[in-house]
């Protein structure tokens, strides 16, 4: 058996990140969080702004745009705003 790299994701750095943070709405504007862990990462750029509220007003969303410099940063990120208070999950 090969050993797999697991840094060959067939993905190209830096790369432009472009997300979508799905949280409950009842757990606020998380948008502060979602940038604490932004700034943390030491990101090159980065934004995050609202999105859409459902239908039902049980979730809102957060639109990211970053410039990721690396895979072990992007897997950062994930953990990272995965484990926010009130986040159902990433698109």
């Amino acid at each position: 058996m090969d050993d797999v790299n697991i840094y060959d994701s067939g993905l190209k750095f830096p790369l432009t990140w472009n997300a979508r943070v799905l949280a409950y709405s009842s757990a606020g504007d998380i948008a502060e969080l979602i940038t604490d862990v932004l700034e943390r990462a030491n990101l090159p750029q980065y934004a995050c702004v609202p999105g859409n509220i459902s239908s039902s007003g049980t979730y809102r969303t957060w639109v990211i745009k970053a410039l990721v410099p690396d895979y072990p940063t992007l897997r950062i990120l994930f953990s990272n705003l995965e484990q926010l208070p009130g986040v159902k999950m990433l698109i």
